[in-house]
């Protein structure tokens, strides 16, 4: 692998654990805290039209709410929410003015595929980076997961993710459907693995990937 940024979810994924109810104090804390760390990309939450806002859970409806716990310094590291697909209108995202967040993660599953991929198309037009997270990979047939690739292709978005969404992959899963993202997707989009631990195989997948040989980032 060429070059590799590790993205952190804590403040997103690990809300599964405490109902994202960090405490906004801490939450600033945390961001603050992958800043100094290292951390390439950092997820703050999820942003959702669906809930009543309040600054101590990590699910804003807005990103302006967002922007207040990204620190002032941010370090050039890049800060990105997830939304799920039908989850938030986006025609209320403002267009990126670089105050906030510099990009979404838009996480949907097979069968929202096509309009997905639409409300993709509109936040990569409102200037924000799009990363495409088409959730639980081994659910599409070759066939189908190559046809995804090359509608991700048209979007042209900063990243495509291999997901694992059920921690159901093993090594040859991973190296199977890598490869057909190295040799279909377009070279300048990078590609993402987004692991879960269930069967323990989540950091052995991990380093099979960044072991490939590869330029891709």
């Amino acid at each position: 692998m060429n070059l590799v940024h590790v993205l952190d979810c804590t403040l997103r994924d690990g809300g599964y654990c405490n109902q994202w109810k960090f405490g906004f104090e801490n939450t600033k804390k945390i961001t603050k805290g992958l800043v100094d760390s290292g951390i390439d990309i950092i997820e703050c939450g999820f942003i959702s039209d669906k809930v009543i806002y309040d600054k101590n859970v990590t699910k804003f409806c807005t990103i302006e709410q967002i922007a207040d716990v990204i620190p002032k310094n941010r370090n050039n590291k890049l800060f990105v929410a997830m939304m799920n697909y039908g989850e938030y209108d986006i025609n209320n995202l403002p267009v990126n003015n670089g105050c906030s967040i510099d990009g979404i993660r838009v996480a949907f599953h097979k069968k929202d595929l096509r309009e997905a991929l639409k409300i993709c198309k509109k936040i990569n037009e409102k200037g924000y980076k799009v990363f495409v997270q088409a959730m639980v990979s081994l659910c599409y047939s070759d066939e189908e997961f190559l046809e995804l690739i090359k509608l991700v292709n048209d979007l042209e978005p900063y990243a495509f993710y291999i997901v694992d969404s059920f921690g159901m992959m093993k090594n040859k899963d991973l190296i199977r459907l890598f490869y057909m993202v190295e040799y279909n997707l377009k070279k300048d989009i990078w590609i993402g693995f987004h692991s879960h631990n269930n069967m323990q195989l989540a950091y052995s997948n991990a380093q099979t990937l960044v072991g490939l040989e590869t330029n891709r980032n």
